[in-house]
């Protein structure tokens, strides 16, 4: 009997024993502290008992137990059992998990997870009556461990396993060390790396022999070497490892003494010793002249590295004092400095180069090539053609916190036709590139994947701007003749805007997060608990509608006037109960008579105000899994409830608007058996819709309804253009209208007067009275002058959703001679070198806070050219501005905005219901700078 002890894997202070205890072979552990000190009590204890033989007196020896991974262990002995005058004989190994705080969780957990490394074998009537067997366990690597045992004949093996994570074994199978009867003790030991020392007897000689193992467990049956120690051993042995290479071995002499020996073994060389080589090239794509020098950067650790180099990876080559010559053998190579002196005469028609390194070691020498640098000489006949990249780096990304969608995408390049730039966007800080395939923005894989500027700038609104950042990867494609060169890209962007009139607005898109924001107010949603976002929203493929939410707080308070508004969908029109279930529900649980619910039933609608009090329904407005626009308006007399743009009812009610209400439910009684949804909810301080015969329903996601003015406002040029004409021919209009219009009056006086066309005769205009461009054009011929000048006024006319810019007005004439020719407006035959133009006045609908100014420009044809801004408010005077701030810059009075990336606008300007800028425009005289829009944005 050995007994064993072992610490236990994660613990400083907990250790395992393995004993024989009666008829058992018994695995305890325990504490020892610092001191010494051993704990009173076993923390845990398994024990195991073997009834493959007859019971009788069994005795357990050289136990020994083996952490091998997780918190798994093996445990192996040799047992010899006793019954009567019978005797019975094995070898054992079994698996057990121990956790690091010392309970025993589980032994030979599953199918093999006890070994018999020998079968039960009755000994009474054998000539080994008296054979000892002996066991050693050793661990190769990760889950692979080594036994070495000797069976009852004395025949002693080498064998490995893979211990599995459930604690199963897994044979590798073994070999065979010595096939002699009589007492033969086995024993194993690490030595170093991948190499095993194992000690057995043979023929009464004591051996010692290496092996190697492969890192999955594999014996390779060659020796690495083998000794003998002691030529008369009667047998035992059991090896340990001193210091460095010294090993101790006690065993048994001829007479059964025991002995010690120390031997001196040397270790597997650690490092190969055959040359290992290392391969890599480079080819350019433009003519190389001559390679002009070869530096290695490498750490040698007292060994070399020898190189090749070659011109196509196939034929090798090395400096033979004389030439460069085809090497046929690796011996046949040259040191770093060698190759570095003679490289200039190495010819090659591949522009490439090959290098062979070949790491010369005597097994202790660790010998690493980490770089070598080959400068070269070319000569440059083009550009490359295979499409380089641009990547910004972190300083490349915009990021716009403000963004609600990106609006454009522009570069300024110089390059020639068949030259070009494509491009690959990214909204996560590079981990991804997006390309436009046509219907969608995707992830780019194939190296192909990339868009013209044109087909980014016209999809570049559909890219997802939840991130607020923005980047782009630029290829440049080259014949290898023209050189393109990229110099600027600029990224336009919207601001989410709201109407003067929208209270609350839920986007229901803020997946991963606890609340949903209201992008208007201030009432985030909090989730229930089960609430679910399982389905795309109406109109963000990025977004999620809602399926089941609460919040402990209140609903937004309704104003006296109001719109409430959203879209929904339903799984199922089929009733389920409680006369909303298995719908759309939007409910505020009433405390008295507060609150207002809008519900579902068997694809009807119903919304009430109060509780118990006056309510809005119509049947059949639902389909099935269809997305419903639904809106409920009050405009003091009536309740109306639209679906779909479609009047469906109304009902008569004046009195008081309850708010003493509770909790809010949005999606309550769904389910994944009866789903339902919710997207863009929006609460308006206006009864948007009151007409029967209906509205178009919103196209996009609610971003309020008055984005531009719809007051017509003007664009007049300060300056008169002056011209030497026979006759005035046509106006060209350079335009982007969106769909609405923008009309126009001339003034021959520098804007002292203005005229429009009447029909028969160029007139006095009112503010009201203006001509489209056509009308312009086809009359401008009977326009008469006096002055030799002409000026113009535009109006933009928009319906309030139309972007209506004004780019460029020229005007064509003939001179004298008949030669048409052509100018800018007040540019005198080429463009003033400044002007000025005031913008006109703006309502807020209220005292609002004016809070950023960014515009888009063009400078590319102009030099030194510029674009300041300046910002006036004023306060009501019965429906018209007062008087008016001075003009304000970025800081303060007489100062100017001059990024048109955009900028914080002064708060002393805040508080005042209107606005107005004045633009200063800086030319050059040959050009003009352009400003094709400005946004102000204001709560």
């Amino acid at each position: 009997m050995t007994p064993n002890l072992t610490k236990v894997n994660g613990s400083s202070n907990i250790f395992a024993l393995s004993y024989q205890s009666s008829n058992n072979v018994n695995v305890s552990t325990i504490t020892i502290d610092d001191n010494g000190d051993i704990g009173i009590t076993f923390i845990d204890t398994y024990s195991y008992y073997y009834n493959g033989i007859p019971t009788g007196y069994t005795s357990h020896y050289h136990e020994k137990l083996l952490y091998v991974r997780d918190n798994i262990y093996v445990l192996s002995f040799d047992r010899s059992e006793t019954f009567y005058y019978y005797r019975y004989s094995g070898l054992n190994l079994i698996s057990i998990e121990i956790e690091s705080n010392g309970n025993i969780v589980n032994a030979n957990n599953g199918a093999n997870a006890v070994v018999s490394l020998i079968s039960d074998y009755n000994l009474t009537n054998s000539s080994n009556y008296y054979v000892n067997h002996a066991v050693s366990i050793e661990k190769i690597s990760g889950s692979q461990i080594a036994v070495a045992y000797t069976n009852f004949t004395g025949t002693s093996y080498l064998v490995t396993y893979t211990v599995n994570s459930n604690g199963t074994f897994s044979s590798h199978g073994g070999i065979t060390l010595a096939t002699d009867s009589g007492r033969n003790f086995s024993d194993i030991e690490y030595l170093a790396e991948k190499t095993f020392v194992i000690s057995y007897t043979k023929s009464s000689q004591c051996i010692l022999d290496s092996y190697d193992f492969s890192l999955d467990g594999v014996i390779d049956s060659n020796t690495v070497d083998t000794y003998t120690y002691d030529n008369y051993g009667s047998g035992g042995s059991n090896v340990i490892k001193i210091s460095g290479d010294i090993y101790a071995i006690l065993h048994e002499t001829e007479d059964s003494a025991p002995a010690l020996t120390t031997l001196n073994v040397s270790s597997t060389p650690l490092y190969s010793t055959d040359n290992p080589s290392i391969e890599s090239s480079v080819t350019e794509d433009f003519s190389v002249d001559s390679w002009d020098g070869f530096t290695e950067t490498t750490n040698k650790d007292g060994g070399e590295i020898y190189y090749q180099i070659s011109d196509n990876g196939t034929d090798w080559y090395y400096w033979n004092n004389t030439s460069w010559v085809e090497a046929t053998t690796s011996s046949q190579s040259n040191i770093a400095t060698v190759v570095s002196t003679n490289i200039s005469t190495f010819t090659t028609s591949t522009n490439g180069i090959s290098v062979k390194a070949l790491l010369s070691s005597d097994g202790s020498q660790k010998v690493a090539l980490d770089n070598i640098d080959i400068p070269f000489t070319r000569t440059i006949t083009g550009y490359a053609s295979n499409l380089p990249t641009i990547s910004a780096t972190s300083s490349g990304f915009l990021y716009v916190p403000s963004v609600y969608s990106w609006r454009g995408f522009s570069h300024t390049v110089s390059t020639t036709s068949p030259g070009d730039v494509y491009y690959q966007l990214s909204n996560d800080d590079g981990v991804t590139w997006q390309y436009w395939d046509g219907s969608a923005w995707v992830e780019a894989i194939d190296a192909d994947n990339y868009n013209t500027v044109s087909e980014v700038d016209t999809n570049i609104e559909e890219f997802d701007a939840t991130s607020k950042k923005i980047s782009f990867r630029a290829f440049l494609k080259s014949d290898t003749i023209q050189q393109v060169e990229l110099d600027d890209v600029t990224v336009t962007f919207n601001i989410e805007p709201a109407d003067e009139y929208t209270t609350n607005l839920w986007h229901f898109d803020d997946t991963g997060t606890s609340a949903f924001v209201d992008s208007i107010g201030n009432y985030h949603i909090s989730k229930y608990s089960s609430a679910t976002q399982d389905e795309i929203g109406k109109f963000d493929s990025a977004g999620k509608s809602v399926y089941y939410l609460s919040n402990a707080s209140n609903l937004p308070t309704l104003p006296s006037n109001f719109t409430v508004e959203m879209w929904v969908k339903v799984g199922s029109t089929y009733s389920r109960g409680y006369n909303f279930l298995n719908g759309f529900y939007v409910s505020n649980q009433p405390a008295n008579t507060g609150g207002y619910s809008l519900t579902s039933y068997n694809g009807s609608l119903a919304f009430t105000l109060n509780k118990n009090g006056p309510s809005v329904s119509a049947s059949s407005v639902l389909s099935q899994n269809t997305w419903t626009h639904v809106a409920v308006t009050y405009d003091g007399s009536y309740i109306r409830l639209y679906v779909n743009g479609v009047y469906k009812a109304a009902t008569y009610f004046v009195g008081t608007i309850y708010n003493n209400y509770g909790r809010i439910y949005i999606g309550e009684a769904c389910s994944t058996s009866y789903p339902c949804y919710i997207d863009e909810m929006r609460i308006s301080n206006i009864a948007r819709w009151t007409s029967t015969s209906g509205f178009i329903v919103p196209t996009t996601a609610y971003a309020g309804e008055a984005t531009y003015e719809t007051s017509n406002p003007s664009v007049t040029v300060v300056s008169s253009t002056s011209y030497t004409a026979s006759s005035l021919g046509s106006i060209v209009e350079t335009a982007s209208k969106d769909g609405g219009e923008i009309y126009y009056q001339l003034s021959d006086d520098a804007g002292s007067t203005w005229k429009y066309w009447n029909g028969s005769s160029w007139a006095t205009a009112g503010s009201t009275d203006y001509n489209t461009a056509i009308d312009i054009s086809n009359n401008l011929s009977v326009f008469s002058t006096s002055t030799g000048q002409i000026a113009i006024k535009a109006f933009l006319s928009s319906d309030g959703t139309q972007n209506v810019r004004l780019d460029d007005i020229k005007f064509l004439f003939e001179t004298a001679t008949g030669v048409e020719g052509g100018s800018g407006a007040g540019s005198g035959g080429g463009f003033a070198t400044s002007t000025y133009f005031v913008s006109s006045a703006f309502d807020m609908g209220d005292n609002s806070p004016v809070q950023f100014l960014d515009w888009d420009q063009d400078l590319s044809s102009c030099n030194d050219c510029a674009i300041k801004i300046q910002v006036s408010t004023a306060p009501d005077s019965s429906g018209s501005p007062g008087t008016w701030t001075d003009w304000y810059g970025l800081y303060s009075v007489d100062q100017y905005f001059t990024d048109y990336f955009g900028s914080i606008i002064p708060r002393y300007l805040n508080g005042r219901r209107w606005v107005r800028y004045r633009v200063e425009l800086l030319g050059d005289g040959t050009s003009t700078p352009i400003l094709n829009e400005i946004r102000l944005n204001y709560k």
